[in-house]
């Protein structure tokens, strides 16, 4: 099948690009008028910046570089509404660097799709690089990036939609804890301070119990940092502490490290995915210290889970 955006690029995304860059009258306007690929558009105003923006296709990848610069506050939205935002304070004092974001019709070879497993493509592969063409890939702040879905096309549910990045040191896709899905604009969204390779995955109920995970572990609510954990809370799919990669039906069974039991969970319709309040039966906050989770399946399998929580 061949990617939506390697056709060929023609003036359409030179009219794309000036009504999306171009909101005040400009003082110069230089396109580079070829029908082949590269385009680059090069734009001057007194209230912004000159930049400097490329669009290309190789294969079935398209290609996005522009120049970023510190103080600035931009939002790049690709022509399939992927979207990367860069605070002002992104970027260090002085700084300007080109960014490059990549669109793959399909996992690129140094980032391989995950294995048979809950975790699966949602009915189109929606693969993502983002790069810093200085070398580096962490920011001075939070930014933001955002990477669409069409509902009509999951084939797992949209609640279970988040964004993960490529490890090879794990190797593997991991969850960026900020990750949720912006349902209105069929987004899904996550803050962090780095780039690698994105992709979008959702979840489905696992055969066995067998890569059942436990995450944050340690569970640290309040340290301030999303990524260690979040208070529970029923609106936020992502607070609390969550048991992935679970059969379509579990039961769960929190003991503490003396052998009593302080918490029990069940559900016959998980989605691979299980959501716990760190709380005991009677609704106060289990203490900080090390509990064990024992996980059953309906089909009467057992597995156990170390948690560790640091409130």
């Amino acid at each position: 099948m061949t990617c939506a955006f390697c056709r060929p690029l023609t003036a359409r995304i030179g009219l794309l690009l000036f009504a999306h860059f171009c909101t005040s009258p400009v003082s110069s306007l230089t396109i580079d008028q070829s029908l082949h690929v590269p385009m680059t558009l090069v734009v001057s105003d007194p209230h912004h910046r000159s930049r400097t923006i490329s669009e290309s296709t190789d294969g079935n990848t398209y290609t996005r570089r522009q120049i970023f610069h510190f103080g600035s506050d931009d939002t790049v939205t690709l022509p399939d509404n992927t979207e990367l935002h860069l605070p002002a304070s992104a970027l260090a004092p002085g700084e300007t660097v080109i960014i490059r974001i990549s669109v793959f019709s399909a996992a690129p070879p140094d980032a391989p799709p995950p294995p048979s497993s809950p975790l699966t493509e949602p009915g189109v592969p929606l693969y993502r690089r983002m790069i810093r063409e200085d070398g580096r890939t962490e920011f001075a702040d939070t930014i933001e990036i955002a990477i669409p879905f069409t509902r009509s096309n999951l084939t797992v549910p949209e609640s279970t939609l988040a964004l993960y990045f490529y490890d090879p040191l794990a190797p593997g896709w991991l969850r960026i804890p900020t990750s949720f899905v912006d349902a209105e604009r069929q987004l899904v969204r996550a803050r962090l301070r780095h780039f690698t390779n994105f992709a979008v995955f959702g979840l489905q109920a696992a055969g066995s119990l067998s890569g059942t995970i436990v995450y944050p572990n340690p569970f640290v609510p309040y340290d301030g940092s999303d990524a260690n954990g979040k208070p529970y809370d029923p609106g936020d799919p992502l607070s609390g502490i969550l048991f992935q990669n679970v059969t379509a039906s579990a039961d769960i069974e929190i003991y503490t490290i003396s052998g009593r039991l302080a918490a029990t969970l069940h559900s016959s319709s998980t989605n691979g995915t299980i959501q716990w309040n760190a709380k005991s039966d009677d609704g106060r906050e289990l203490a900080s210290g090390i509990y064990f989770a024992v996980i059953h399946s309906r089909t009467g399998e057992k597995t156990t889970r170390k948690i560790m929580i640091a409130r």
